[in-house]
Order: C-alpha cells, then sequence, then structure tokens
C-alpha cells in the first residue's frame, strides 16, 4: 500500500498545469454502454439511495490485441487515471527483497473532466499529432519525464507522462493516446452492494491499487480517496467508508505472536445475513470470506455503533461465484 502511494504522490508531483475542479468524474460524454456490459439485475439497483460524486464506469482503452500492461486505473471526482507499463519497459523499482519488485508503472494516463485542466504549461511544447487530432510533446525533463497533452473534447484534456527513458517517447505516447476511447464506458462490477448510506457519504473514488483485478470503493465527503489526499475546496467532511475486494482465499492481515502467525479478524459479526469478523484490535474493520477466492473488507472511520448499521445494509450478489451477475456499482448509487 506504501509503495502505491508514493508512486502515485511521484506522478501527481509532476503533472503539469493540473487545475482541481469540483465536478463530475470525467462524465462529460453519456453514452450508453455497449449491450456486453449491461448490468446484471439486483435487488438494491430499483430505488438508489446511496449518492455519488463520480462516474463509477472505467473508460476503455485499448484493443483486445494491444499488449500494454494497465497496473492500476482509478476514477476520482475529475479525472480518471490509468498507470501502466509498455511491452517494451525493462525498468524495474529498485527492491532488496528477491521477489517483491512489482512491474513499474512507467506510464500514466490522466483523463480530465470538462475544466479540470490548465494547457498553459504544456501549450508552449512541441505540436504534434495525437489519434488525428492536435497535441503537445514536452520532452523529458529528468526526473520530470516526458508529457504528452491533447484536448479529447471541448475544453476536456487528456495527459500521458513517460516516466522512463522507454516510455518517453513520443510514438509511445502517441500510441497510448490512441487507445483511448472516453465515450465506451465499462461498468465496475463488486460483489456487494449497500442499499443506504448517510448522505454525507457519497462514493467518491473507486479503483485498484496493487492488483488491477481486486477492487476499492470509497465513500466520503471530500473525495480523498484511499491515500488520503487532500482536495482542495472540500465542503463535506465526512466519515469515511472503504469496501475492499480481494480476490483471495486468506485474510491479509495477521499478527505474529509467540504462537506464530494469528488471525485478527475473530469477533463474529452478521454482514448482510452472512457471517463475517470484526478485527479484534479495532471494532470499524471487518472482513468476510464470501465465496472462495472473495474476501470484502470493510473499513470505517466513525463509531462502532454506526458500522453496525452499515454491515447490516450490505447486500450481495446472487451467485459470488459468477461475476456476471456482481451488480454494477452505477446501478445502486445515485450520481449527483
Amino acid at each position: 500500500m506504501a509503495a502505491t502511494g508514493t508512486s502515485n504522490r511521484l506522478f501527481d508531483a509532476v503533472a503539469l498545469g493540473c487545475a482541481l475542479a469540483i465536478i463530475a468524474a470525467c462524465g462529460t460524454p453519456q453514452t450508453a454502454d455497449a449491450p456486453a456490459a449491461t448490468s446484471a439485475p439486483h435487488s438494491a439497483a430499483a430505488a438508489p439511495s446511496v449518492r455519488s460524486v463520480i462516474d463509477p464506469r472505467y473508460m476503455s482503452l485499448g484493443a483486445p490485441d494491444w499488449d500494454w500492461k494497465v497496473l492500476s486505473h482509478h476514477i476520482t471526482h475529475d479525472r480518471q487515471v490509468f498507470d501502466l507499463q509498455p511491452p517494451e519497459e525493462t525498468f524495474t523499482f529498485p527492491n532488496k527483497c528477491r521477489g517483491c519488485n512489482h512491474p513499474a508503472a512507467t506510464a500514466r494516463l490522466t483523463v480530465y473532466a470538462q475544466g479540470g485542466y490548465d494547457p498553459a504549461a504544456v501549450v508552449t511544447g512541441q505540436e504534434v499529432t495525437v489519434d488525428a487530432g492536435e497535441g503537445y510533446y514536452l520532452p523529458p525533463r529528468w526526473p520530470a519525464g516526458a508529457v504528452l497533452a491533447w484536448e479529447y473534447d471541448k475544453n476536456a484534456w487528456a495527459t500521458a507522462q513517460g516516466r522512463s527513458q522507454t516510455a518517453a517517447e513520443l510514438g509511445l505516447l502517441q500510441e497510448l493516446a490512441t487507445q483511448l476511447r472516453p465515450a465506451e464506458r465499462i461498468p465496475i462490477r463488486f460483489p456487494a452492494s449497500l442499499s443506504t448510506l448517510p448522505a454525507d457519504m457519497p462514493l467518491s473514488w473507486a479503483g485498484n491499487q496493487l492488483r488491477i483485478d481486486d477492487t476499492q470503493l470509497s465513500f466520503d465527503g471530500c473525495g480523498q480517496g484511499p491515500f488520503d489526499v487532500p482536495v482542495a475546496a472540500c465542503s463535506e467532511p465526512s466519515d469515511k467508508l472503504s469496501m475492499r475486494l480481494n480476490r483471495a482465499n486468506e485474510f491479509s492481515s495477521h499478527k505474529v505472536t509467540e504462537r506464530g502467525r494469528q488471525e485478527v479478524y475473530t469477533v463474529p459479526v452478521q454482514i448482510g445475513g452472512k457471517e463475517g469478523f470484526i478485527n479484534e484490535g479495532r471494532s470499524t474493520e471487518a472482513a468476510i470470506k464470501a465465496a472462495p477466492g472473495v474476501i470484502v473488507v470493510f473499513d470505517y472511520t466513525g463509531p462502532a455503533d454506526r458500522f453496525a448499521e452499515v454491515l447490516k445494509n450490505v447486500v450481495w450478489a446472487p451467485d459470488l461465484i459468477d461475476e456476471a451477475t456482481w451488480p454494477a456499482v452505477a446501478d445502486w448509487v445515485k450520481q449527483q
């Protein structure tokens, strides 16, 4: 977790001309999803009562035979961010732990909502062609790396950043740009939904961190996401809830005693009618092995009695083995 947060901050530190705007998360295109992305019926979707300040659907990126690695992807109130690795990449993060080197995300694609990016810094760069349109390229200025920026819609910009010698090549960044399809949306599916949540805790962040097939949803008034990054002009501070899907068969949190590694989720609790466990050292954190390979962790910053109500309002997908039955998050939240 810490390594990912550091990586995100490094990318954020070199982003050029970024202007945060409290608007819907890259939600300008309102085209319908393709038929294959149609959501499965779900009881919690009949009358959504959970607020959302983002559009919880990923923008489409990459043709079926595209060979870049998407290492993480997340959505905030004013942008979607993809961390990637080109197929030619050879760089790995230095790590003395043998076998601990995760693939290096040496490229970042950021797609801003309308008005969410000020291009003043990049329009001084080299004029280039981007997907048959106009763009601007700033060559590497290490450690900042290279930046390619283009307007994908009126007053809506995207940037591609190359953080290694390979990823900084103009041709590779142009290739990355051509793979973006901002009008095509892919629903985020999750094995559990919420029938209700306090109005001051809207869905404000969705995505994944270390593993592309794990998913986290964050609900809070300020859209901080999992790294508690301060958000400008936050007018709705609130408690924070995260729901985290881990595709594993064992809980990731443990304690080490003289008897060896011990479980910390030991206090039984009902989570949407299923038996889960509270963290014995933290009464507002709970986890459940909902199905083989499906672990869901709930983490809350508010009082324990309010957390108990949250757990009661969890609704599980009809078939936790079949992901096609998992509800699309967009079906059970109300975007505002």
